[in-house]
């Protein structure tokens, strides 16, 4: 890679790093772009070269949060599609809590104040694009309702995020993972599993 290249890399990676850091300490409205680009060290005009909005940084944050979990859930070809869902749920609400409530708060707020929802969809993809190799690999039968399994998922796995959110961080979504594993999604999952 080109030194021209690598820098760039290295400037977005500053300002994510920044921006995440900021927003967890003071939360979202309270920190604007000079804040990160002054901290990073550099020119507001190079923020917009990275991201058009500042709320673009917290989507960003969250695609680099998630996105090694389906990869790490697709190598799982040995286990059975139950446990890999199981261990998504958990990985799931994992990264919600590492980046804690502050930046979490923010994925939520974009997610049902902006219309292009970038979270959700990359988060509905991943999962869809499990439950369909899961089916590929006879794990589900074919004719398992993936979409449905899909959306049953998230919701699930949203609201713990929102509720963390609204309780303030008493709400645990880590300890709940395996009550919403067992309560409903085995259960759902149960007359479609092959294995």
């Amino acid at each position: 890679m080109n030194k021209r290249k690598q820098a760039a890399l290295d400037t977005r990676k500053k300002l994510l790093e920044v921006g995440e850091r900021l927003i967890a300490e003071k939360g979202f409205d309270n920190v604007s772009v000079e804040d990160i680009t002054e901290e990073s060290g550099v020119s507001k005009g190079t923020f917009y070269t990275y991201f058009p909005h500042k709320e673009d940084i917290v989507y960003h944050i969250s695609l680099d949060a998630f996105d090694g979990l389906k990869e790490e859930i697709l190598a799982m070809k040995d286990t059975g599609i139950a446990e890999r869902l199981r261990r998504y749920t958990y990985k799931f609400m994992e990264c919600v809590e590492r980046y804690g409530i502050m930046i979490c708060r923010q994925w939520v707020r974009n997610e049902i104040c902006e219309d292009d929802c970038g979270k959700l969809i990359y988060d509905l993809s991943s999962l869809r694009y499990i439950l369909e190799a899961a089916v590929a690999e006879g794990k589900l039968s074919e004719d398992a309702p993936v979409e449905t399994l899909t959306y049953m998922i998230t919701s699930g796995l949203y609201g713990m995020m929102t509720c963390w959110c609204m309780s303030g961080g008493k709400f645990e979504p880590k300890d709940h993972t395996d009550e919403f594993f067992f309560a409903g999604l085995e259960k759902a999952l149960a007359p479609y599993v092959t294995e």
